[in-house]
């Protein structure tokens, strides 16, 4: 189907209901177009409320987004403080540890000569 048929068939259909409503509606011409004027500004309202919402919300979602930024920073800063100040702590540890290993290795060294002879 082409764009030209669809945006045809699109014009004539409201033209066709457009007109079925007005002649089949039960009110006065001065009612009907009172009561459209009604609908239009209910609309309207509904329309500038929802506008209002979606301002509130892309407000909110920009602070939440600032905020989570800086609480990121802080946390990222606290953990490497924290890693840190671990490795800090393990030093003395890990350095007795290597110092074991070694005479361990030292040790198999010796036993697998002695194994050998």
């Amino acid at each position: 189907m082409s764009k030209k048929n669809f945006l045809y068939g699109l014009f004539l259909g409201t033209i066709v209901s457009g007109v079925s409503v007005l002649l089949s509606t039960s009110k006065s011409g001065k009612d009907t177009r009172e009561a459209v004027k009604e609908k239009s500004l209910k609309i309207n309202e509904i329309t500038n409320q929802l506008n209002g919402d979606i301002r509130n919300i892309s407000n909110q979602l920009k602070t939440v987004s600032k905020e989570s930024k800086i609480i990121l920073q802080e946390v990222s800063e606290d953990i490497q403080k924290s890693v840190a100040s671990w490795q800090k702590d393990i030093k003395p540890n890990k350095q007795s540890i290597e110092i074991n290993l070694k005479k361990i290795e030292k040790d198999l060294q010796s036993l697998e000569k002695f194994i050998k002879r």
